[in-house]
């Protein structure tokens, strides 16, 4: 049986709980598997998705294994508890999404993957990072820990042009390409959530103003405005929380702006909030797997990002024009009304769909060069 590590998935961030459904109904699928995490998501988190606690965890920072404790416990008392040695662990794979560049600098590569890199090699570990973005890497540390990374790591697969660009710029030839992978994952469907199909969806993202791309100020009056046009060509827009409190403020303050008159809706299930954007008529987010679950459903977008994965994203699918600028005040408004120009909807819907299957089948060969790396 495969004992798979997840690193990089962080609950309740819903884009890292969608990149944990595609590895669980992935290697549900194709391998009998035990799915490892440490414990920095609580017990609840983990018994959701049914994942087992390594003995190890980070403290400010950095990696403390405590396996050496738990050694002393009889094997059959450690699964009761749900305990993995990190010795027992013959796979692990990254799903970070972004953690490897200079806005998370060269400690944080060397306490995740590049310190221990070599003796999971020397004890026979597949390492494999899944699709995510990378860079960029200016300074010398940075270079050096994912010269590491990418020298020792079975697979590294950078999921747009520039984060392949930077990972070559640093080890050419060691890196493959492929597309954010939660566009495969699949959705049940839930009927009380019918009242939100065909109305437009507002997403927001308190990293636009954690990363110094705008202004909180200028980011949700630059919502309200793109919320009003929406308003103002009859439609029925709804606010919908991606991750937690601080997105849960920015969706209040717009609210506030527009006399509480929109619903907010929060669900713990990422499946069901992937399934509620399949439904909606257009989707305005700063949140990246907010686009991604639009975009592989066929849903027409606007979007305002923090980094170059947005940009990237929607020239995947033939959807650039439709990005907003967080320097120029008024963007996301000026946006959604280009995409409610009569035809521009259906236009852009059409020229969305033109995409989303071969985005699909990259993501499938993604898996199929995985499974035989696990071979």
């Amino acid at each position: 049986m495969k004992v798979i590590e997840i690193k990089g998935i962080g609950i309740p961030n819903k884009g890292a709980e969608l990149m944990l459904h595609s590895v669980l109904q992935h290697f549900e699928s194709e391998h009998p598997s035990m799915f490892v995490v440490e414990p920095n998501t609580g017990y609840v988190g983990r018994a959701r998705y049914g994942l087992w606690q390594k003995t190890s965890f980070e403290v400010r920072g950095r990696a403390v294994d405590a396996s050496w404790i738990f050694r002393l416990i009889p094997r059959t008392l450690r699964r009761k508890f749900g305990l993995v040695l990190d010795s027992e662990i013959n796979t692990i794979i990254d799903a970070s999404g972004f953690a490897y560049g200079d806005q998370w600098g060269a400690r944080k590569a060397r306490e995740r993957l590049g310190k221990r890199l070599r003796k999971w090699k020397a004890a026979g570990k597949k390492v494999i990072l899944l699709p995510q973005a990378f860079g960029p890497f200016t300074s010398d540390a940075i270079r050096s820990e994912m010269a590491t990374i990418l020298e020792h790591a079975d697979l590294v697969f950078a999921r747009d042009n520039q984060s392949f660009s930077h990972l070559e710029k640093v080890s050419p030839g060691k890196a493959f390409k492929s597309p954010d992978f939660t566009n495969l994952v699949k959705v049940p469907s839930y009927p009380g959530r019918e009242a939100f199909a065909g109305r437009p969806c507002v997403i927001p993202n308190s990293k636009m103003i954690q990363m110094g791309r705008i202004s909180e100020e200028a980011y949700v009056v630059g919502l309200t405005e793109a919320v009003q046009t929406l308003l103002e060509n009859g439609m029925n827009p709804f606010l919908l929380l991606h991750e937690g409190a601080a997105d849960l403020r920015l969706a209040e303050l717009v609210n506030q702006k527009l006399g509480n008159a929109l619903e907010i809706l929060r669900t713990d299930d990422a499946l069901e909030i992937k399934y509620v954007i399949g439904k909606c008529s257009i989707v305005i987010s700063s949140r990246f797997h907010g686009l991604v679950s639009a975009l592989s459903q066929g849903i027409p977008v606007v979007a305002m990002g923090w980094s170059h994965k947005y940009e990237e994203l929607l020239a995947d699918y033939g959807s650039a024009d439709l990005l907003a600028d967080p320097q120029v005040a008024g963007s996301i408004a000026d946006k959604v009304r280009l995409l409610l120009q009569p035809g521009q909807i259906e236009k852009a819907t059409e020229i969305i769909e033109g995409h989303v299957e071969t985005q699909k089948s990259l993501v499938a060969e993604m898996w199929k060069r995985v499974d035989a790396t696990l071979a």
